[in-house]
């Protein structure tokens, strides 16, 4: 499986304070079905540096072959020093 994420949206809201929106879409590319596991957004700092993390479970929780399924996810007020966002599947062991 594989994930394609669409562009980032953050977004002031009219009581001040800030969405933050990611979008994307878990594909599976093989012939074969597929489990969905969930989707860890990671928000790290310009060094690289965990700031906040969140889980995003998709709508399927399997993909027939070829199949994808989109996933979006919005917070308020993550850590205004957040700059980079990585995705990748929960259980992959990253940190």
């Amino acid at each position: 499986l594989t994930i394609a994420k669409r562009p980032i949206e953050r977004r002031e809201l009219p009581d001040g304070t800030e969405m933050f929106a990611v979008s994307g879409q878990v594909l599976n590319p093989t012939d074969q079905r597929q489990a969905v596991p969930d989707v860890r957004a990671d928000l790290r700092d310009a060094q690289g540096r965990l700031v906040y993390s969140w889980t995003i479970r998709p709508e399927k929780s399997a993909l027939p072959p070829h199949g994808a399924v989109d996933f979006n996810s919005a917070k308020i007020n993550v850590p205004v020093n957040s700059k980079m966002l990585v995705l990748s599947f929960s259980g992959d062991g990253e940190s």
